[in-house]
């Protein structure tokens, strides 16, 4: 699933899922502000969650 999502997307993902790394860090490491940080976690989680309800209805067919 994540290689469906754009790369800065991955990027972030990966440090705050995989990495563990605080916000602060992360944007640090980005350069970019924590705040920005936490706004592009919630949009990049918002498309994870909708290309995970993609794949369930592509597999399972629209629920009723």
């Amino acid at each position: 699933m994540l290689d469906r999502l754009d790369e800065d997307c991955r990027r972030l993902w990966s440090l705050i899922a995989f990495e563990e790394l605080p916000y602060a860090e992360i944007a640090r490491r980005m350069g970019i502000t924590e705040g920005n940080v936490k706004v592009r976690a919630l949009r990049c989680r918002g498309k994870a969650a909708e290309i995970a309800r993609e794949l369930v209805t592509s597999a399972f067919g629209e629920r009723p």
